[in-house]
């Protein structure tokens, strides 16, 4: 009853994808998430993009695991990439294409959550020449859920990603499920 058509979804949505075509002679940042670390883990939305850099940064287990790619830098953090990219850029020395690995997925507990706002800030502001786009990876959860054989949409799902969880002894007892 509300909202909007399917023409102007339709619509809506020709324009986000014409959003995503680079200009010519910005560089082309991709988030991606690396599921689960290797070549096979990836989509192939993913891999292609991978493949196709120029520059591959990310956590040193990542960036091993990939073999074959161009220039690989061991930067996954804003602050470690935001100053490298803008200093290949005033020194005229900018790639055509970079990748960020993420490890699982770039939506689930990802330093992708910290950086995207970050890069997306530095082009509206002018000091980067580039668009950015995130591609999905493979998440722990997933990769769980499906060997185990199970589906995950009624378990409680929590990450301990660097952290403790309090009350986590209280959710775990009171789901029939907990990923």
């Amino acid at each position: 009853e509300e909202g909007l058509s399917f023409a102007e979804v339709a619509e809506k949505l020709e324009e986000l994808c014409k959003c995503r075509l680079k200009p010519a002679g910005r560089m082309e940042i991709t988030l991606a998430g690396a599921g689960m670390g290797g070549l096979d883990c990836l989509t192939e939305e993913t891999r292609r993009a991978v493949s196709g850099a120029d520059l591959l940064l990310g956590a040193p287990r990542l960036l091993k695991a990939f073999p074959g790619a161009g220039r690989k830098e061991p930067f996954y953090r804003a602050e470690q990439i935001i100053p490298f990219l803008e200093g290949l850029q005033k020194e005229g020395r900018s790639v055509e294409r970079a990748a960020v690995l993420f490890s699982g997925d770039s939506g689930f507990y990802s330093g992708c959550r910290n950086l995207l706002p970050a890069l997306q800030r530095e082009v509206e502001e002018g000091r980067l020449d580039a668009s950015v786009r995130v591609l999905p990876g493979i998440s722990s959860v997933s990769c769980l859920a499906a060997c185990l054989g199970a589906s995950y949409e009624d378990a409680a799902v929590v990450s301990l990603h660097g952290k403790w969880r309090p009350g986590l002894m209280r959710l775990i007892r009171r789901t029939e499920k907990t990923f």
